[in-house]
């Protein structure tokens, strides 16, 4: 515990929340098989405890119950690029679980995800490194999309990209040793 300011200043090594990389491992079929995601924001999703309430002797006694993981909104930029589409890709991913035309219905068209942050340089966390070094990092397992958001066109808009939300669903998320950035991908 830092007892001065200067012992504070010179031990804190805080979290920068405008440094993440999202990447999800599209399911067989897709015609890709990693997405680096063109995200604006993101979450670490919350993962919560239940409580049990048991009456004794008129008071309450509490126990702890289930854990529970909320879903995981991710929001996108819209990228003008045939490769990129992210909306696309996630309306397709939509498609393989329950086609349009013929409601075929799949219930195991998940994958895996990860969210990094905090990446580091030279040894020093907080120092911006390329995106290319990972401290700190989170898979979502069995991940599907249960809502891609509207994607939003008006005259009125300007000095801004096209951006839409994704929210998924997932059983459970855990901390993983965050991947290196293979530095020949784009």
């Amino acid at each position: 515990m830092a007892k001065t300011i200067n012992d504070f200043r010179n031990n804190f090594q805080g979290t920068r929340p405008n440094r993440f990389r999202i990447s999800i491992d599209m399911p067989g079929g897709a015609g890709l098989e990693k997405l680096d995601l063109y995200g604006k924001a993101t979450q670490v999703p919350t993962a919560s405890i239940g409580v049990i309430p048991v009456p004794w002797m008129g008071r309450v006694i509490k126990f702890s119950g289930e854990r529970t993981f909320s879903d995981w909104t991710v929001q996108l930029y819209d990228a003008n690029d045939e490769n990129q589409d992210v909306r696309k890709w996630m309306m397709t991913w939509l498609n393989y679980m329950d086609t349009v035309k013929s409601h075929d219905v799949s219930y195991n068209v998940t994958s895996t995800a990860t969210v990094a942050w905090n990446d580091f340089g030279g040894g020093q966390v907080g120092v911006h490194g390329d995106q290319q070094n990972w401290s700190r990092s989170i898979a979502l397992y069995n991940v599907f999309p249960i809502d891609v958001g509207p994607l939003e066109l008006s005259y009125d808009l300007q000095d801004t990209f096209s951006e839409f939300a994704v929210t998924f669903a997932y059983d459970y998320w855990d901390y993983v040793t965050p991947a290196p950035i293979d530095p020949t991908e784009g």
